[in-house]
């Protein structure tokens, strides 16, 4: 498929142009070459009969008549646009007379006179054809002009390929953009692609846990559920109380493990609404420490609470802050065994405010502490007092952190418990 390149035609245009004009200055060029080898044809006739003038005066000196002749019928025969050749004594003898008449009416007369001796002279004379001596000429002026026109073409042809190459180069150039930006597009489509294979697994994951979660508190409320309304009549009413505490447990782990999907989703969304103000954190910790030191204590676990510094002011949300601290210090009572330590330290330094969150626990493996901020993580220690776990407080504490411009690590060994520190920044530094 033949490709004409914008302004294509205008270059085509330019170049038949530049051709005609190239052809007609050759065609100049070998006219006047034409005339100029005509002349010097002729003026070469007039040179070498002067040249030959001083041979046949020793010749005829010598009186060696027969080498003059030969010589001189030799040249005139050689000369092909000779029509005749006449050599005449001073007596009127012509030793020399050669014909070659064809006709031509178009002639050069040239008549010389060569001296020698003492008043003796030879008179030359020779009529040239100059149709003769032009098909002589117009051979040399055609090659010359099938050679210029040769060059010319050549010239045409690499002109041609220049300009063409020229008006190229921004289809070129959109090729390869076009190129690039499809690559692009390809590799754009393979990571959603990839990203909808793992969305769909996580989608099967989060069923099967779901599920899972979900199975047990429900088969301990149909459970309960059945037996009391079955037996209710024989129960008394410390057993029906007791029966109703543990549908009102199994409850409890359904609303929260419904609330932290609810919580995932609106994070995932994109819905979180953030109510970002200047707020002094120190007395929404401590009221979090002092209502968690009471749940601990049903676990004969000690919880508590101190502070360093005075300025505890950073750019939050307190809803998010109360949410983050929920979940870290549940998470300590929860893999804290009976009978051991929490502690709450709320620390203020001189670039950032520190909540550091240190427990007497399990502690947790380095490979535990690469997946403990994953959703639905399932670590290798697990809670101490039968508590429900659902993977997903930790990944919900590390995207609120991440919303509010905060940051939160864990320092942990394995059986040496775990410090988890939400670092937040001052409020001047917004």
């Amino acid at each position: 498929m033949c490709i004409i390149p914008r302004h294509g035609y205008l270059f085509f245009i330019f170049i038949f142009i530049l051709l005609i004009f190239f052809g007609f200055a050759s065609w100049l060029i070998a006219s006047q070459q034409r005339n100029l080898l005509l002349e010097n044809e002729r003026q070469r006739d007039d040179l070498e009969l002067k040249l030959i003038s001083d041979f046949i005066s020793d010749s005829f000196i010598k009186n060696d008549y027969g080498t003059v002749h030969k010589f001189l019928l030799d040249w005139a025969k050689k000369r092909e646009h000779v029509i005749s050749f006449t050599a005449t004594t001073k007596n009127g003898f012509k030793f020399v007379q050669y014909s070659n008449d064809n006709g031509s009416t178009d002639t050069h007369f040239i008549r010389l006179r060569v001296s020698f001796g003492q008043n003796n002279y030879i008179d030359f004379e020779m009529i040239d054809d100059n149709a003769s001596m032009e098909k002589v000429v117009k051979e040399l002026t055609l090659k010359l002009l099938v050679v210029f026109l040769i060059i010319i073409v050549l010239l045409g042809f690499i002109l041609w390929i220049a300009l063409t190459k020229i008006a190229l180069i921004p289809l070129e150039k959109e090729i390869s953009k076009r190129t690039k930006d499809l690559q692009n597009e390809i590799m754009e489509r393979k990571k959603i692609e990839q990203g909808l294979i793992k969305l769909n697994q996580e989608k099967n994951e989060f069923l099967g846990i779901v599920a899972h979660d979900l199975k047990n508190p429900l088969s301990v409320v149909k459970g309960y559920s059945e037996e009391i309304k079955e037996y209710c009549h024989e129960m008394s009413q410390e057993e029906i109380i007791e029966l109703s505490s543990f549908i009102k447990k199994a409850a409890a782990k359904m609303f929260t493990l419904i609330t932290n999907l609810l919580d995932v989703n609106q994070i995932e969304s994109g819905k979180l609404k953030l109510d970002l103000a200047d707020v002094d954190i120190f007395p929404i910790i401590k009221n979090i420490a002092q209502d968690y030191a009471k749940i601990a204590k049903e676990k004969d676990i000690n919880l508590y609470f101190k502070h360093e510094g005075s300025n505890f002011h950073t750019y939050v949300d307190t809803n998010t802050v109360i949410q983050i601290l929920d979940n870290i210090i549940s998470n300590a009572i929860k893999y804290s065994p009976l009978g051991k330590n929490i502690y709450v330290n709320l620390i203020a330094n001189t670039n950032d405010i520190r909540c550091e969150i240190k427990d007497e626990g399990q502690g947790l493996s380095k490979e535990d502490q690469k997946k403990l901020f994953g959703k639905f993580s399932r670590l290798s220690s697990k809670p101490t007092d039968g508590e429900h776990s659902t993977g997903l407080g930790l990944f919900i504490v590390k995207k609120l952190i991440e919303a509010i411009d905060a940051e939160v690590w864990c320092e942990s060994e394995l059986n040496q418990g775990a410090t988890f520190i939400v670092k937040f920044r001052l409020s001047y530094d917004y």
